[in-house]
């Protein structure tokens, strides 16, 4: 009964620990950690290639569970393999990464070359791999990096104008399925931007303003307040960092804040916090501006 409780216990933290591994973008991710260190997310993006909504949602699965352990630095968050990871991993991580050269800036290696050697190190193929890109080419985020994918339709109609100028509020409501992912409403923001975009429309020509409220309004938190109430960074703190760069204006309802009994403090600093979605909508609509309930 021993030898089979034990065994039981095994086969359950084995299958745990394959379920984390069974992506190739995470093990690539574990293996620069395990080889090189700890490393901050946006170091992590840079150095293999991925984009930062995705890689807070990796990283924030593997802190789930108990692969990744982290430190705060000011405002940076930096990972690192977990102390209380299965002793598995170490052995495990040792026989692949050693077969697999990560890419660095002085080789200019494709980043997406050792994901395929990784998966190919497991027996694994890299398009039926969960997380991994679609066939090249097929699914771009030419603005917006890693987030809002859009497939290219130059024959398609109702073609964007490039010399016109669009102004669009998005209202953000829906919430996504798990903490460590991205709101529907935010990536369909950002895939409006590569559309866009990626059709000729300059930037400056559109006038996007995108507010959430209801089971939406937890986007807007900052990373520590987001982790106090899921466990998990915000995954949509990136995403949002890249539309206000964009000049996309994310907001939030002030009074939905209020409703989730929020402090107004605990609004991340690339989120305005307006008076209530109803008032902004309606100011907007006035000027022009076309409403996409998202």
């Amino acid at each position: 009964m021993r030898k089979a409780a034990a065994m039981h216990a095994r086969a359950v933290e084995t299958a745990r620990l394959l379920r984390a591994l069974g992506n190739a973008r995470r093990l690539l991710i574990l293996c620069r950690l395990f080889t090189r260190g700890e490393a901050s997310a946006g170091q992590l993006a840079e150095e293999l290639g991925l984009g930062l909504s995705a890689l807070s949602q990796h990283l924030g699965l593997m802190r789930t569970e108990g692969l990744l352990g982290q430190r705060r630095h000011g405002r940076q968050l930096f990972y690192r393999i977990s102390e209380s990871a299965s002793g598995q991993l170490p052995r495990l991580l040792a026989s692949i990464c050693s077969e697999v050269p990560l890419p660095t800036p002085e080789t200019g290696d494709d980043p997406m070359k050792p994901i395929t050697m990784l998966a190919a190190v497991l027996g694994l193929s890299v398009a039926a791999s969960a997380g991994v890109r679609a066939a090249d080419g097929f699914w771009q985020t030419p603005t917006i990096q890693g987030a809002g994918k859009m497939h290219a339709l130059p024959k398609a109609a109702y073609q964007p104008d490039a010399k016109a100028t669009y102004k669009v509020v998005f209202g953000l409501t829906g919430a996504a399925a798990k903490p460590d992912q991205v709101s529907p409403g935010l990536e369909r923001v950002a895939r409006a931007v590569n559309l866009y975009v990626h059709a000729g429309v300059p930037l400056k020509h559109l006038h996007f303003v995108a507010i959430a409220y209801g089971a939406a309004t937890a986007i807007a938190l900052d990373d520590a307040h987001y982790q106090k109430q899921y466990g998990v960074p915000n995954p949509n703190l990136p995403v949002i960092e890249q539309l206000r760069k964009a000049g996309v204006d994310v907001a939030v309802c002030g009074q939905a804040v209020a409703e989730h009994e929020y402090q107004y403090d605990w609004i991340d600093k690339h989120v305005t916090l307006a008076l209530s979605a109803l008032t902004t909508i309606s100011e907007l609509q006035q000027k022009g501006y076309a409403l996409v309930p998202l």
